[in-house]
């Protein structure tokens, strides 16, 4: 399917990659980048992308966007029966489009050993000033980084 993507802008083939009930994440051929396509249109997801600049926020805010994150981690794990006082370095944690890192930060600093994978040079950047490691790339490039996790967020 040809579309103008939501993330570079260009008409590209973009490929369907998920379905979230009537939510479908597409692909972009130019860029890489997913985008989650519903009920919406593109100048709304267009606008969204560029006017919320999450990526760019995390990074203004890295302590307090990680201390969030290491919050939300605890509780998310808690409540699916898993502790991270047991990682100790031998649990592999996945960030999925991670932006600047935080939530790979975050589980990094609860014993895991923590990836990032993000599209955006400028996000793989920063979480590799702070210590993650890093790969550009997306869905069926997740073998790619650091073997097999045993949690993936996508953030």
């Amino acid at each position: 399917m040809n579309a103008t993507c939501s993330i570079c802008g260009q008409v590209a083939s973009h490929s369907q990659v998920a379905q979230l009930g009537n939510l479908r994440v597409f692909r972009c051929g130019t860029c890489d980048g997913e985008s989650v396509v519903g009920s919406r249109n593109y100048l709304d997801h267009h606008f969204d992308y560029h006017a919320f600049g999450a990526g760019q926020l995390a990074r203004d805010d890295l302590p307090e966007y990680t201390r969030r994150a290491r919050f939300i981690l605890e509780n998310v794990l808690s409540d699916a029966g898993v502790h991270a006082s047991k990682a100790h370095g031998s649990a592999a944690f996945l960030d999925y489009g991670c932006g600047g890192g935080h939530f790979a930060i975050a589980a990094r600093e609860l014993g895991f050993l923590a990836y990032g994978m993000e599209v955006d040079e400028t996000s793989i950047a920063s979480g590799q000033a702070n210590g993650i490691e890093m790969i550009r790339g997306s869905l069926p490039s997740i073998a790619g980084i650091g073997g097999a996790s045993d949690r993936v967020a996508s953030s």
